[in-house]
């Protein structure tokens, strides 16, 4: 995972922070589809947790599970615990995720 603190001191410091999560949302982008799953997730606040912009994406992509797991999200916010147990899913995800990459990349390499 990557601290928050880490992927803000790749910046110049004069540029915003509109501008760095557009460059971070566009590179998340040619990784993956967010909705298949959300590399987001990697990046982490000093409790371990991502921030808010991935759980306001949680809620939207993943609306079933969430609303499995907290209740409605018009009328539920997501308890420390129960966000500890998202992140944790959507991590397993992308982990997943990447290994299939890297498979598909050396059967590609194999058959070249």
């Amino acid at each position: 995972m990557l601290p928050y603190s880490r992927f803000h001191a790749l910046f110049p410091s004069a540029m915003t922070l509109a501008a760095r999560h557009a460059v971070l949302d566009e590179a998340l982008r040619h990784i993956c589809d967010e909705q298949e799953v959300d590399y987001g997730v990697l990046f982490a606040r000093d409790n371990g947790l991502p921030g808010p912009d991935f759980f306001k994406r949680y809620r939207v992509n993943r609306r079933n599970e969430y609303a499995a797991l907290v209740g409605d999200p018009r009328y539920h916010n997501a308890t420390l615990k129960q966000q500890r147990l998202i992140a944790a899913a959507e991590r397993a995800r992308v982990y997943e995720h990447a290994a299939r990459r890297v498979e598909d990349g050396i059967t590609l390499a194999m058959h070249a």
